[in-house]
C-alpha cells in the first residue's frame, strides 16, 4: 500500500503544482495533454478513493475548466434551452373561450419563468423569441384577446405602446408575455450577464413574425411585414443594448478570411474561451 501512496502522491504534486493548465515550450496550451492529465487524475481518484478521498476534486476542477475554456468549441456545446422561452398562458376568460372554439389550443397552457429566473434556477442557456415589427409603436397594444376579456372595446396594453419590436406568440389572442419588447428581453439578459460573469454564452433564437392566422371574422389585423427596414431593426436593437465585444457575430468568426465557410473549414469555430465577452473583440 505504501508503493501505491508514494505515485499517487507523485502524481498529485506534478498536477497540482503550479498552474492547473497545461502549456506546451511554445506557450500555446496543450489540449491532447491537458485531456490525457485529466483523465489520470480522474481514473486515480475513482481507482483509489479510500487514498485519494476528496483531495483532488478542486484541482480535477481547475484542470477541467482550463480544458473546457480553451479546447471546447461553440459548435460543441450542448445547451439547455426553452421554447417561446417569454410565454404566460392567457388570461382565463379570453382562454376558455378560446378552448371552446379550439380545443387544440391548450397547448398555449404554460407559464415560463422570467428569463433571468431560467438562467439562474433552470441553468438555461438558450432562449426563443418571437418578435413583431412596430415601428410606431401601438400596433399591438389593442388585441381582440383584450377586448374579449373587459368591458372595454378601447382599453390597451401599456408595454405595446413604445415603437419597437415587441415579443409575445400570437397577435391578437396569445401575447401575455414576461417581456414585452425585445430590447426589455436583451436587457434582461444583459444584467443577468453582468452579474454572473464567466457564463456559458447564451445562444438566443429569433422567429420574425409576419404570418397572418386564421381570422373567424373578428377582424384581426395582419402582422406588419418583415421587410428590409424591419431586418435592419432587429441588428439596431440588438446592438443598442450589447457592445459589439459581446456579441459572437458572421464577421467575427469569420475574422480575416474570405467567408464564414473559409473560416470554419479552416480554422473552426471559436472556442468557449474566445465566445466569452471579454474576449470576442
Amino acid at each position: 500500500m505504501q508503493w501505491r501512496s508514494w505515485i499517487l502522491g507523485s502524481v498529485l504534486v506534478t498536477l497540482a503544482g503550479g498552474s492547473a493548465v497545461s502549456a506546451s515550450a511554445t506557450g500555446k496550451f496543450d489540449c491532447e495533454q491537458s485531456a490525457a492529465r485529466l483523465a489520470r487524475l480522474e481514473m486515480l481518484r475513482d481507482t483509489y478513493p479510500e487514498l485519494v478521498g476528496d483531495k483532488v476534486d478542486g484541482t480535477i476542477a481547475n484542470l477541467a475548466d482550463g480544458y473546457a475554456d480553451r479546447c471546447v468549441r461553440l459548435h460543441q456545446l450542448q445547451l439547455l434551452g426553452t421554447h417561446n422561452s417569454y410565454h404566460l398562458q392567457p388570461v382565463s376568460d379570453v382562454f376558455d373561450l378560446l378552448l371552446f372554439f379550439a380545443p387544440e389550443l391548450f397547448v398555449w397552457e404554460y407559464n415560463h419563468l422570467p428569463l433571468d429566473q431560467q438562467f439562474s434556477s433552470q441553468g438555461i442557456r438558450q432562449i426563443e423569441l418571437d418578435i413583431f415589427y412596430d415601428p410606431d409603436g401601438g400596433y399591438h397594444a389593442n388585441p381582440i384577446g383584450l377586448q374579449i376579456a373587459g368591458d372595454d372595446p378601447d382599453a390597451r396594453i401599456a408595454h405595446f405602446e413604445p415603437p419597437g419590436l415587441k415579443v409575445f406568440h400570437v397577435q391578437e389572442l396569445d401575447y401575455q408575455t414576461t417581456c414585452p419588447t425585445f430590447i426589455g428581453c436583451l436587457e434582461v439578459i444583459r444584467d443577468w450577464s453582468d452579474a454572473n460573469a464567466g457564463h456559458l454564452p447564451i445562444t438566443v433564437l429569433l422567429e420574425l413574425n409576419d404570418d397572418q392566422i386564421p381570422d373567424p371574422g373578428f377582424g384581426f389585423r395582419p402582422p406588419l411585414v418583415f421587410d428590409a427596414e424591419a431586418f435592419d431593426s432587429v441588428d439596431e436593437e440588438i446592438r443598442s443594448v450589447f457592445h459589439e465585444k459581446r456579441l459572437v457575430t458572421p464577421d467575427y468568426v469569420r475574422g480575416g478570411r474570405a467567408t464564414l465557410e473559409e473560416a470554419i473549414l479552416d480554422e473552426g469555430w471559436p472556442t468557449l474561451r474566445d465566445s466569452r465577452a471579454e474576449s470576442c473583440s
